[in-house]
């Protein structure tokens, strides 16, 4: 799973990351989560596109109403380990 958050400013930088990962990983399963705010419908449809056999991309568009549930928010961070 990966996750990005991003509006319209960032979406090419989304999609480079994406096509990054699919392209430097081609034999695992990668299910990106994308956190939109502002996003046009050309470039959704450009994300969109990306998907593959094992790539699936899940949108979720965020406006005035989001709210985070502390409760459940999950910080947490990754280290290269060599």
């Amino acid at each position: 799973m990966v996750a990005l958050a991003f509006d319209d400013n960032y979406a090419m930088a989304a999609g480079v990351t994406i096509t990054s990962v699919i392209k430097n990983n081609d034999s695992l399963h990668f299910c990106f989560h994308l956190l939109v705010d502002n996003v046009s419908n050309d470039n959704i449809a450009k994300l969109k596109e990306l998907v593959q056999h094992n790539i699936s991309i899940k949108i979720y568009y965020l406006n005035d109403n989001f709210d985070i549930n502390p409760d459940t928010l999950v910080l947490g961070y990754l280290s290269a380990v060599s």
